[in-house]
């Protein structure tokens, strides 16, 4: 083998090299770490914009569809209430025929004509049944 000498300005040049590359290394790193800091930063920025416009068309659609919904369930509840009160008013007027021709009522019969009655008033039932009521009420009672 064969001895190998290095000069110490040999030495020096390379230390000098080698420290040079390092701070082109790090100023590199740090141009390429910001550069992908504002690309990133861009990228979620626009992402998040998206996702945002995307979330208020759903809620948007989502509002639209429960705007319906109670509009429908409204309706459908106005419905039900004006069957209920036409099933109410019959029934009470059904009862005003048989019992006012038979001339008497039983307790439980008058009880639920009674219970009847409320609910048609509670539910916003006219006056019409009022004297139909008032005259169930004065027959004689059956036990």
């Amino acid at each position: 083998m064969e001895n190998i000498s290095i000069s110490l300005g040999d030495i020096v040049w390379i230390c000098g090299a080698i420290v040079a590359l390092s701070g082109a290394i790090v100023v590199v790193r740090k141009a390429i770490a910001s550069k992908i800091t504002a690309v990133t930063s861009d990228v979620i920025k626009e992402s998040m914009t998206e996702c945002s416009q995307k979330m208020q068309e759903k809620l948007t659609e989502m509002n639209d569809a429960l705007q319906n919904f109670i509009k429908e369930s409204r309706d459908s509840d106005e419905l039900a209430k004006e069957n209920m009160l036409a099933n109410a008013r019959y029934t009470i007027n059904n009862a005003h025929a048989l019992y006012c021709d038979r001339g008497n009522i039983d307790e439980h019969t008058l009880f639920t004509l009674e219970e009847v009655y409320k609910s048609y008033k509670k539910l916003g039932g006219n006056t019409f049944v009022d004297k139909q009521m008032d005259d169930l009420r004065d027959l004689e009672l059956k036990k």
